[in-house]
């Protein structure tokens, strides 16, 4: 069986950051990645991400007696999959014998429009500490959603390949996550 050769990738990335007394915090972000997993057309993928938050803990008009931190914030950001083996976008080859005879045939067919999986995040949430820090809970509401998914199309048994690596089919994933920590002693 053909092995395929290790590929590379090529990564840069930039980000700034903004804070306001504690109390306005923004950070934005691009990733630019480039891989051997891909064609000349579609071999970088551009990832942006930006996030804030809000320390409302910090306003002025903000008085509690046991709620020591409470904090309100959101992000979206995107991210890439680039996981499908070395040089995929030229087919796959294996080993057959037909007649006696040993030699190399394709197993797949090439795609030289194959690109990144992206997936597309979207989070809000809010972190409260009460009582000097002993309780701290995290809530947050999150969207996922892949699309482009690096998977093999079959073909008909008739064309004698078993299929295509494609960008096909979409994935979302959504729910609300809560985590509370309690310091006792």
């Amino acid at each position: 069986s053909f092995k395929s050769p290790p590929h590379s990738i090529l990564s840069f990335f930039g980000e700034a950051r903004y804070d306001y007394e504690d109390r306005i915090l923004v950070t934005a972000s691009i990733r630019t990645d480039g891989s051997s997993n891909f064609g000349a057309n579609n071999r970088f993928g551009y990832f942006p991400a930006i996030s804030a938050a809000w320390r409302v803990s910090q306003e002025k008009f903000f008085h509690s007696n046991f709620v020591d931190d409470l904090k309100v914030r959101g992000s979206f950001g995107l991210t890439g999959n680039e996981r499908i083996g070395g040089f995929l976008f030229l087919g796959q080859w294996g080993s057959s014998t037909y007649s006696g005879n040993s030699g190399v045939v394709p197993t797949s067919v090439a795609n030289p429009n194959i690109k990144w999986e992206t997936t597309t995040e979207k989070n809000l949430g809010v972190d409260v500490a009460m009582w000097s820090g002993r309780l701290q809970t995290v809530f947050n509401i999150y969207y996922n959603k892949t699309s482009d998914l690096l998977l093999t199309r079959p073909y008909p048994s008739t064309t004698g390949f078993g299929g295509i690596f494609d960008n096909i089919g979409e994935m979302e994933n959504k729910g609300l996550e809560l985590s509370v920590k309690s310091v006792n002693i």
